[in-house]
């Protein structure tokens, strides 16, 4: 595999950006959506649990003085 791509690809392909092909190419403009969705209540459950654990690993480094800027 890395032979064909050393000596087969990189000799045929050619990699163009958006700015290099902008007048042959009409790329339609990016389209952001923000959604808030809900957890269910397994989901919320993980994720709070993951939460509170990482808070007191934190405060337990802050306690025993092992966190940057000390």
């Amino acid at each position: 595999m890395l032979r064909l791509k050393c000596e087969v690809l990189d000799r045929i392909l050619l990699r163009r950006t958006k700015e290099g092909k902008s007048d042959d190419l009409v790329i339609p403009p990016k389209y952001i959506v923000l959604r808030k969705d809900p957890f269910d209540p397994f989901e919320a459950d993980y994720y709070q649990a993951a939460y509170t654990q990482s808070q007191t690993q934190f405060n337990a480094y802050v306690s025993s003085g092992n966190t940057l800027g000390r």
